[in-house]
């Protein structure tokens, strides 16, 4: 069966929290979680393993003219927030949106244990900013 991106791309956005509004709304982060912004924590997925850096690179060969901007980060352990970097900013439209997601599991008789990093990157064109995207106009 065939991947289709785009409807990956759609379940990915549908189903988004983000944690920094849901966590100023509440008024506290939760105990253990780490709260960092965009503007002052760099995000580098490539940093994170072989596997991510190998998929950015192909993905950076396929789309030579594409620029990608990562800008949020999420790190759950056992499906709690524990380091987030993110601020009140949403997702870009969906022909905008790349995710790069790394899970690691340890499955035991007596123990179970998920670690899963999130990256979210704005893509952009190398002739424009990729922080400031002009938005497309889309005919109905």
């Amino acid at each position: 069966m065939a991947i289709d991106p785009r409807d990956l791309i759609r379940r990915f956005r549908a189903s988004y929290l983000n944690l920094y509004n849901l966590w100023m709304k509440v008024g506290e982060i939760p105990k253990g979680a780490r709260l960092q912004s965009p503007k002052s924590t760099k995000i580098d997925p490539a940093l994170d393993t072989l596997a991510i850096q190998a998929l950015l690179d192909q993905y950076r060969k396929e789309h030579p003219d594409t620029t990608v901007t990562f800008y949020k980060f999420a790190r759950t352990v056992d499906g709690n927030a524990l380091d987030v970097v993110e601020d009140s900013t949403g997702l870009p439209e969906e022909d905008r949106l790349l995710t790069v997601s790394h899970t690691v599991t340890l499955l035991a008789i007596d123990a179970a244990h998920v670690i899963t990093d999130v990256y979210v990157a704005r893509l952009g064109r190398l002739d424009e900013n990729p922080v400031h995207v002009r938005r497309s106009v889309r005919n109905p």
